[in-house]
């Protein structure tokens, strides 16, 4: 390969790599890479280009000319061709002939063209030669003026108004770049009359086309317009519903390129994505990207190989890589093809497809390499992530098989020792040694079991991975669906013994997953279930399936969600799986500012945003830092599908739900976000709530923040009781709160401590409440502004719960305070954001003395101006002394030791 000059960066990163090698005798292969020209590559070998796109006719704004070379190598052997979108024919003239060949448009100039040609004399064609075929804005505006009669003049009108017109839109715009330059027009005429000759042509419907010439020995090559996609040829009045129809129809094979922005339901066909190179020119409406994203949907399997080594990815330009991700390509190629080699990993064997032959590796040293390799993928993938997207989904692809054969130590050997019943299956015709194990080894497939008989977590995982992929002998289509749904029942089996079940299939503001078993477990009988604020519907997911169940909600991103969940299939969770799914920074922002292209992308902003989200919380505003490295288990997703069988999911208004689904033998599980508790302004006030609830005919159950207005909202409805929940604790919380809910009738009461005792809604706390965070320091006040000054938290301070807290948490609680909540609380019962108004929130930037007592650099400090009387009262007398941080109260059976300290 090129050498790196010794004034690069990149040149050390590149000496580890050749010394890693070295250490494992390997051998370095060719591998290309672009670097910037700050990190000059000499000698260096670019890559090789493709033989120059050949072009049509005519041109179209949405053609194929760049993707048919690939497109024709996925066509399967039939008699009749047929293209219902003809367009430029871009496919058709990249083919062989067939022995039948239809092409059809709805178009009608585009269907007079084309017979048109079919029929060309050779005194036509010398006639055409002798038109004006240069580019010329007059003749352009002439040419669209005219009406032509002849044969011959339609012809030369279409075909000049099609060259040279902006981004190939006929009769639109003239493309000024275009003036004074002849088209070459008349030579691609030559060059293809003679392959028109024996087609057929329509100008009809596609529908029509594909019924009149449909049959067993038919192919039909679809490229529809594509909605969503601005290219005014037509997708804005394409109707996705009745193409669904039409190819559920088709009786013999096709293959459609579509786009990513529609809404086509293609379950049960066969999908793959390919990204095309797109020219300034012909970027009119999608968006400005140098790539343009497309759907291969056929009824039979699409070949991988045909369309390179990047599954399905076009990469038809170079790429410019920093140094440093230049070298970690070059890595991740090495160890890709030695795991590739030594082991059977078909995810990994995708990323090593262009690398050349080198020494073979033990497969021990497979799983050195996979650690190896784990983490140069890692940092590999978020550098790439703009401009190869695919190839950063193989890498995001391969880490899950990656990180089981990093942690596997099963060796041939182990495995050849392992009984039948340790393998998913076992081919049929091979015979049994003395110890009862099929002979020969390789009969046996997806090994599962250790050798003490219990499922091993990682090896299972792999199997369902693997099983789609696999060409083992009675291995039917049928029987690979039985072997993983098999598989994952196991592997949620084995999940529950070792780690606990995730609840939800996506993280939820202020949600209800940390109680809903306890609630599921307790709910009245009733035939339907309803949640008008379902969010991550953690209550219903938890509890029995119901005779008619109903999740709505107003947030079309969550509505979106269960219902990609409710319609997953094998498709969907490949297109998840190419996805970066482990928690980090690079991840975060990338989620922050994606604009989905796909629903799988779609679905993963939301779920794999929030999981990186500080709270969860969908406008992605910090990241979560404790979930720092975390992964989500995709193959949860299943489970979630399962439960959504049947379910009806709405976006709509609390309200319209509450009344559309009332009924006597209704259940509603009313879970709204709670005015006061996050932000100012922000959630549905409790009076509206129980307004709205007491006029209900079936059973409801209210959740709500336990506050005295709630308390005092919810006091003449049905009866109340209360929860502990488990809070975090990252600014200094309770690690459990009380949670205040109103049922129409009594439910069984818990057995745990953590079910508080039934009573009247709205009572307030006696003095033996413990509060949270006793920490508070005199205030500092001035009786003509009534400003007050006060310590929040301090740093590296025991405080009265005995926590210390560092600077940095003392940082991130007050950004959070500021960006997220700004409320002021009274003696931790009830808010007073009308009586008090915060002035000003800073961090210390150095010790000081704030009247008399001594602040640390890094405390958080606020002053407010009390608007209330009676407030400033209370602090004038000295009855109110401090400020702490606002948390929660619970009343406890054993008694008080000590009362708590009145605070603002």
């Amino acid at each position: 390969m090129g050498t790196v000059t010794p004034s690069s960066s990149a040149d050390a990163a590149l000496r580890r790599t050749e010394a890693f090698l070295r250490e494992r005798q390997m051998v370095l292969p060719h591998v290309r890479i672009d670097a910037p020209a700050s990190a000059t590559i000499s000698g260096a070998t670019t890559a090789t280009p493709e033989a120059p796109v050949e072009k049509t006719i005519w041109g179209s704004p949405a053609g194929k000319k760049h993707l048919a070379p690939r497109l024709v190598k996925l066509i399967p052997p039939h008699k009749i061709y047929v293209e219902p979108f003809a367009g430029s024919g871009a496919v058709f003239f990249a083919k062989p002939p067939s022995e039948k060949e239809v092409l059809g448009d709805a178009d009608p100039a585009i269907a007079s063209a084309y017979k048109a040609l079919t029929r060309l004399t050779d005194a036509e064609l010398a006639a055409l030669k002798k038109k004006d075929w240069t580019g010329r804005k007059t003749l352009f505006r002439a040419m669209q003026e005219a009406r032509p009669r002849s044969k011959l003049e339609k012809l030369y009108r279409f075909l000049y108004l099609s060259h040279f017109a902006y981004g190939k839109l006929r009769g639109k715009s003239y493309n000024p770049n275009a003036e004074g330059i002849a088209a070459r027009t008349i030579d691609r005429i030559e060059k293809y009359r003679d392959r028109l000759r024996n087609v057929t042509v329509r100008s009809a419907h596609y529908a029509d086309v594909v019924k009149e010439f449909d049959g067993k020995d038919t192919f039909f090559f679809l490229d529809p317009p594509y909605p969503g996609h601005n290219v005014e040829v037509g997708e804005d009045r394409f109707d996705e519903a009745e193409f669904r129809k039409v190819l559920d129809s088709i009786k013999g094979k096709f293959l459609v390129t579509y786009g990513t922005r529609g809404e086509l339901d293609t379950s049960g066909f066969h999908v793959r994505t390919v990204r095309t190179r797109r020219t300034i020119s012909s970027m009119r409406g999608v968006g400005g990207p140098k790539t343009l994203p497309q759907l291969l949907i056929a009824n039979y399997a699409i070949a991988r190989k045909a369309l390179g080594p990047y599954e399905l990815d076009v990469i038809e330009a170079a790429v410019e890589l920093t140094p440093e991700a230049a070298a970690d390509l070059d890595l991740a190629r090495v160890l890709a093809k030695a795991i590739a080699e030594a082991t059977d990993a078909p995810m990994v064997s995708a990323l090593a497809t262009e690398l050349d032959r080198f020494d073979d590796i033990t497969g021990g040293g497979a799983v050195v390499l996979a650690r190896e390799l784990l983490p140069v993928g890692e940092r590999l993938a978020v550098a790439i992530q703009s401009e190869l997207p695919e190839l950063a989904a193989l890498l995001h692809d391969a880490q899950p098989g990656l990180e089981d054969l990093a942690k596997a130590q099963w060796t041939r050997a182990y495995i050849n020792d392992l009984p039948d019943d340790a393998f998913l299956y076992v081919e049929p015709g091979g015979g049994k040694d003395d110890a009862g194990k099929t002979v020969p080894r390789r009969l046996r497939h997806f090994p599962f079991r250790d050798r003490g008989g219990d499922v091993d977590v990682p090896h299972l995982r792999n199997a369902i991975a693997r099983i789609p992929q696999s060409d083992a002998a009675g291995l039917t289509a049928d029987k690979k669906n039985e072997l993983q749904d098999r598989a994952r029942r196991l592997l949620e089996e084995a999940q529950d013994t070792v780690e606990k079940a995730r609840v939800i299939p996506f993280q939820q503001w202020g949600g209800s997953s940390k109680y809903a078993r306890k609630l599921a477990d307790r709910l009245p009988e009733h035939k339907r279930y309803v949640e008008p604020f379902c969010g991550a519907a953690a209550v219903f997911y938890t509890k029995a399936a119901s005779d008619e169940e109903v999740l709505a909600d107003a947030d079309r991103e969550v509505v979106f969600a269960h219902r990609f969940l409710q319609k997953l299939d094998d498709a969907a969770m490949a297109a998840l799986r190419r996805l970066p799914w482990r928690v980090s920074r690079a991840g975060f922002e990338k989620a922050k500012t994606c604009e989905p292209r796909s629903d799988a992308e779609r679905f993963w902003k939301l779920a794999y945003g929030r999981l990186c989200t500080w709270g969860a919380k969908p406008n992605m505003t910090g990241y979560a830092s404790i979930h720092d490295g975390q992964t989500y288990d995709l193959d949860e997703l299943w489970k979630f599908h399962k439960r959504l069988h049947g379910v009806r999911i709405v976006a709509q208004d609390w309200k319209k739900t509450l009344a559309d689904y009332d009924h006597p033998d209704a259940l509603f599980f009313i879970d709204p976000p709670y005015a006061g508790e996050w932000a100012v302004g922000d959630g549905i006030p409790a009076e509206q709530v129980a307004d709205a609830v007491k006029k209900l005919k079936g059973q409801y159950i209210v959740a709500y923040t336990d506050s005295a207005q709630a308390g005092r909202a919810f006091a003449n409805l049905g009866r109340a009781f209360k929860l502990r929940i488990p809070e975090g604790r990252g600014a200094g919380q309770w690690q459990k709160r009380s949670r205040l809910f109103v049922a129409s009738s009594a439910l069984r009461k818990s057995d745990d401590a953590d079910w508080l005792e039934l009573g009247e809604v709205g009572t307030s706390a006696p003095s033996s409440l413990l509060a949270v965070l006793e920490k508070r320091i005199p205030l500092l006040k001035t009786d003509e502004e009534r400003y007050v000054l006060g310590v929040v938290l301090e740093p590296e301070t025991v405080d009265a719960q005995d926590d210390i807290y560092s600077a940095a948490e003392v940082r991130d609680a007050a950004h959070r305070f500021m960006e997220q909540y700004q409320n002021i609380g009274l003696m931790h019962r009830g808010l007073v954001n009308g009586r008090v108004k915060i002035l000003e929130s800073y961090l210390a930037p150095t010790s000081f003395s704030l009247d008399g007592s001594q602040v640390r650099k890094g405390t958080w400090l606020l002053a407010v101006r009390v608007l209330d009387d009676d407030l400033w009262g209370q602090i004038k007398s000295g009855d109110l002394t401090g400020l702490s941080i606002g948390g929660s109260a619970a009343r406890l059976p054993e008694p008080a030791s000590r009362s708590p300290r009145a605070s603002t």
